[in-house]
């Protein structure tokens, strides 16, 4: 429970008897009121507090005052796809459960369970909206990758020195000669391609895949 403020209205007839001041006692699970007279007999259960009536012709308010309440959401090491599930580990300190969203597609959560769908960047937010005793935490967000998957190449002879090199990604291709990035070279395809060491990565929503395993494109055993 929060702090208690208290509003009340004296009935004016009541005024000279003496009985304007009161006084409250807290007693655990109990809070009473004293300093009336009469004495107000003790009743009515407002949020877990037992709490005294005052005498005809008073009314007293009880409002129960929230307490604040804040989330811990540890920073989220970038995924590959395909590496499967992980679990979100977000704590209020109210101990109240802790609630997710995200507008990205490239992720879907149930509970507390993140599925990676495809490549790209996330951003998570952490909430917790309180309840009849807490107030609303302050959300947190978090942002990662969902990095590609590591690009595989095949490669096809074009003719006696040409090839053709396909990558296993059919977008966000960078391709590289001897560890060179080759301008424009872009596509799924790098065609027509002269003998040497060539690898591509991937980049999606500036997430990058790790570089691929090299393919050699060669003639008579001789890289160019």
């Amino acid at each position: 429970m929060g702090a208690f403020s208290f509003v009340y209205d004296i009935d004016p007839a009541l005024q000279d008897k003496g009985a304007a001041g009161f006084a409250f006692e807290d007693r655990g699970n109990f809070l009473s009121v004293t300093d009336f007279s009469p004495t107000p007999q003790l009743s009515s259960v407002v949020e877990n507090k037992q709490l005294g009536v005052p005498p005809q012709g008073y009314t007293l308010t009880f409002t129960p005052e929230k307490f604040s309440q804040s989330l811990t959401f540890p920073a989220i090491a970038d995924k590959t796809l395909g590496s499967g599930n992980f679990q979100l580990t977000g704590e209020a300190t109210s101990g109240l459960p802790v609630v997710y969203s995200h507008t990205s597609s490239a992720v879907e959560i149930d509970g507390n369970t993140v599925s990676l769908l495809s490549a790209g960047q996330v951003t998570i937010t952490a909430l917790q909206n309180g309840n009849t005793s807490y107030k609303a935490a302050e959300p947190i967000s978090k942002t990662f990758c969902v990095n590609p998957s590591r690009p595989v190449i095949s490669i096809d002879a074009m003719g006696e020195e040409n090839y053709q090199l396909r990558s296993s990604s059919a977008s966000g291709n960078q391709w590289f000669k001897n560890n060179i990035p080759l301008p424009m070279e872009t596509g799924q395809v790098l065609t027509a391609v002269p003998p040497g060491r060539y690898t591509v990565k991937v980049i999606i929503d500036g997430c990058a895949s790790q570089i691929s395993e090299q393919a050699d494109a060669r003639i008579n055993s001789r890289y160019i």
